[in-house]
């Protein structure tokens, strides 16, 4: 189901402007996002580190370009890497829709939790005992 949807169910003044204001986002943005290390995994961001580890003085001013991007220009991450969506992440969605579900009683939230499940477990990596997921 459409998050518009469940926006139009939720109890605004039973759950508060903030879960509201969340499911909107959530509705504009989707469930895939930057990672906060996507600088650091440039081929760069990568040079930087590993200069900077084996000579502090010298990895120093290549490391500081990375840290005031990632401070003061967070979206140029969009130039860098495409957005992906997260396990860990789509497991705290599905909680929060259960949550929802178990205060409203709305099925919409139960039907969005079970869809984000669907999502989370057909990212799983095969091969291991059980489903497991790594990083992206």
């Amino acid at each position: 189901m459409e998050i518009e949807t469940l926006n139009a169910n939720l109890n605004k003044n039973y759950l508060g402007n903030p879960i509201f204001s969340f499911l909107n986002w959530v509705n504009k943005n989707g469930y895939s996002s930057y990672d906060q290390y996507d600088f650091w995994n440039t081929w760069y961001g990568k040079l930087a580190k590993r200069v900077y580890y084996k000579k502090h003085t010298l990895g120093a001013p290549l490391v500081l370009p990375v840290f005031v991007i990632e401070l003061l220009c967070p979206s140029l991450r969009a130039l860098v890497t495409k957005k992906k969506r997260f396990p860990i992440a789509d497991a705290h969605f599905i909680m929060g829709y259960a949550n929802l579900f178990e205060i409203t009683k709305d099925t919409a939230y139960l039907d969005e939790a079970i869809r984000v499940s669907n999502v989370l477990l057909r990212s799983s990596i095969s091969g291991y005992s059980g489903h497991c997921w790594g990083y992206p």
